[in-house]
C-alpha cells in the first residue's frame, strides 16, 4: 500500500494519519515535539476523538500493533517512489501577527527528504499565497527538484471540527488546489484512500482563501449573537430565544451565543487575511467581529464587578464551570472561560474553576464539582460538560451562597427556578 508521511500529529494531523492507517496504509506520524510523540507511543494521549465507538488511544494501538503507523521526530528517508507527505504544521498568531516559522521549517525539512515523484500536500490553515510564494520556493531550493515536473504539490485544508474529526475527515467535502494539473490529480487521488465526499476544486489561492473565509463567517456570526443577546439581556430579553426564533426563518442562520469564541481555527481567521492586508483599515467588519469576540470575557467580568458594587461584599469566591473552549472538549486553546478566569484573578478576585476533562493550568483547579461550588457567591457556566448535567436547582443551592450571582451562559439551568430560589441569574 501506499507511504504516507504526516508532519505534525496535532490534534488534525494525528487523526488524519490514522485515517490512512485504517486503511493499510504504512504511515510516518512525525512531530518535532519528543513528548507528545511519547503519549501518542503510550496511548495516554487525551483527544477526546473516537472512529465508530472505538476510542483514540484503542485506535493507536490497534494501527501500531499491525505497523502501520511508525512515530518518529525526523522525516524518514523513503527509497519507494510516489511518497505522499502531507503537512498538518499550524501557523501560529502571536499579538495579531503570524508566525510562520514553524510551518516553513516543517516544509524545509521536507524539501530535505523529497525525491522524484512524491507529493506534498499542505493541510494547514495558511494566509493567501503561502504555497506558491513560500512553501514552493523552499521545496525547490532544498530538494534542487522543479515543482510540477520532478515533484507535485497541492493544498486542501482540513475541514473537521473536534470531536468528528474521523467522521469529517472522511465525509466532509474536500475543496483541492494544484501547482499543476497533474498536482491536482495526485492529491485526488491520495485523498480518496480514506475519503469518497464531493471535491471542489479552485486555484490555490483560491482554495486557501475559502478556507479563512469559512473560519472568519463563523467568527462574525458569533460577534452579531453575542452582541445581540448581551445587550438584549439587559432589557430583561433572551437572546438565546429570540435568535432560536429567528432562525425559523428559512434563510436566516445566527449562531448561539456564548462566553466568547476559542478554538484551534476560528479566532485567528482575521489575522490571516490582515497578513496580506495593506491598511489597518481594511476589513473593519472583520476587525470588529474580532474585536467584539475577544472582549466578551470582560463583560463577563464587568457583570461581577458590577453585581459586587451593589453588594458591598467584602469577599467574593468565584467559581466557573467548565474550562474547555467549547462544550464537551478537553481543550483549552484560547478558552474564553480560561480568558475570563485570568482577568479574574489580575482583579483580585478568589477564582474556581472545575472542569472534568480539561485542565488549563492556571490558578486553582479544584479537583470535584462540589469543592468548585463551595460558598461560591459568584457562579459562572462556561461550558458544558457531561458531569454538569446532572447539577440541578436543589444541589446547587446546597452549595453556594443563598444571594449568589449565577451567570448561565449555556442555559444549564431553569432560570424561573433559580429566580424563585432568590438567586440573581444573568442569562444569554
Amino acid at each position: 500500500m501506499n507511504n504516507i508521511v504526516v508532519v505534525g500529529l496535532g490534534a488534525v494531523g494525528l487523526p488524519l494519519a490514522l485515517c490512512y492507517a485504517l486503511e493499510g496504509c504504512t504511515v510516518y506520524g512525525v512531530d518535532s515535539n519528543a513528548e507528545h510523540l511519547k503519549k501518542i507511543a503510550t496511548y495516554t494521549i487525551d483527544y477526546q476523538e473516537e472512529d465508530k465507538g472505538q476510542k483514540l488511544p484503542d485506535i493507536i494501538r490497534e494501527v501500531t500493533e499491525k505497523g502501520n503507523l511508525v512515530l518518529s521526530t525526523d522525516i524518514p528517508e523513503i527509497a519507494k517512489p510516489g511518497t505522499v507527505i502531507m503537512v498538518v504544521v499550524p501557523i501560529n498568531v502571536e499579538n495579531g501577527l503570524l508566525n510562520t516559522n514553524p510551518i516553513s521549517q516543517a516544509i524545509k525539512d521536507v524539501g530535505k527528504k523529497l525525491k522524484k515523484g512524491d507529493l506534498v500536500i499542505l493541510r494547514s490553515t495558511v494566509f493567501p499565497g503561502f504555497s506558491e510564494e513560500v512553501a514552493l520556493p523552499i521545496l525547490e531550493r532544498e530538494s534542487g527538484l522543479q515543482a510540477g515536473r520532478d515533484f507535485y504539490l497541492a493544498y486542501c485544508p482540513e475541514r473537521m471540527g473536534e470531536g468528528k474529526a474521523f467522521e469529517e475527515l472522511r465525509n466532509m467535502d474536500l475543496i483541492i488546489g494544484g501547482i499543476n494539473q497533474e498536482s491536482v490529480n495526485q492529491a485526488l487521488s491520495s485523498l480518496r484512500i480514506i475519503s469518497s465526499a464531493t471535491v471542489h476544486l479552485g486555484n490555490i489561492k483560491e482554495v486557501e482563501t475559502s478556507k479563512i473565509i469559512e473560519n472568519l463567517q463563523r467568527d462574525v456570526n458569533i460577534a452579531l449573537a453575542n452582541e445581540i443577546s448581551y445587550f438584549l439581556a439587559s432589557k430583561g430579553i433572551s437572546g438565546n430565544n429570540s435568535i432560536r426564533l429567528a432562525n425559523t426563518h428559512k434563510r436566516v442562520n445566527i449562531l448561539l451565543p456564548g462566553p466568547g469564541v476559542g478554538g484551534h481555527c476560528i479566532p485567528w481567521a482575521y489575522y490571516y487575511l490582515y497578513h496580506i492586508a495593506k491598511s489597518p483599515e481594511e476589513l473593519p467588519l472583520s476587525r470588529l467581529s474580532r474585536q467584539i469576540n475577544d472582549l466578551t470575557p470582560l463583560r463577563i467580568v464587568n457583570l461581577i464587578q458590577n453585581y459586587i458594587a451593589e453588594s458591598g461584599y467584602p469577599e467574593v469566591k468565584v467559581s466557573i464551570l467548565g474550562q474547555a473552549w467549547k462544550d464537551y472538549s478537553s481543550s483549552c486553546r484560547h478558552s474564553p472561560a480560561v480568558r475570563t478566569k485570568k482577568i479574574l484573578i489580575e482583579k483580585g478576585f478568589q477564582v474556581a474553576s472545575y472542569d472534568p476533562i480539561a485542565k488549563s493550568g492556571l490558578g486553582v483547579e479544584s479537583v470535584s464539582l462540589e469543592e468548585c461550588l463551595e460558598n461560591a457567591l459568584v457562579v459562572i457556566v462556561s461550558v458544558i460538560q457531561e458531569e454538569f448535567l446532572s447539577l440541578g436547582t436543589i444541589k446547587l443551592k446546597k452549595l453556594i451562597k443563598p444571594e449568589a450571582f449565577i451567570i448561565d451562559l449555556k442555559d444549564l439551568f431553569n432560570k424561573e427556578e433559580l429566580k424563585s430560589e432568590g438567586f440573581k441569574v444573568f442569562s444569554l
